[in-house]
């Protein structure tokens, strides 16, 4: 029976995580033959690897560019997450001596 591995093959993104695993599983719970589902999971993980190549090849430069204003904005990231725990920490004991005194 191949209906189940076209579902979780094809009728999905390829690009979809995490259907690899229940789709292996469900072929072989609905009894798909190994010559059937071996040939096709090789053809899927090598289009799989190769959107994954070809994409990181594409968006390198603009990952690069992104991580490089990022590290430069690495401080100010820092100041306000140190500021909002100390706001935070603030709050939390205003509010438990309020508690405390009701």
């Amino acid at each position: 029976m191949v209906p189940p591995l076209r579902c979780g093959r094809h009728r999905r993104r390829a690009a979809d995580p995490g259907f690899r695993t229940p789709t292996t599983l469900l072929a072989g719970l609905v009894g798909v033959p190994y010559s059937v589902f071996a040939p096709a999971t090789a053809v899927a993980a090598v289009l799989w690897a190769a959107l994954y190549f070809f994409a990181g090849a594409l968006l390198e430069a603009t990952l690069r560019n992104s991580l490089a204003t990022l590290a430069g904005e690495l401080d100010d990231i820092a100041g306000i997450a140190v500021f909002l725990i100390v706001l935070a920490v603030a709050i939390g004991a205003i509010h438990r001596r309020r508690s405390a005194h009701a």
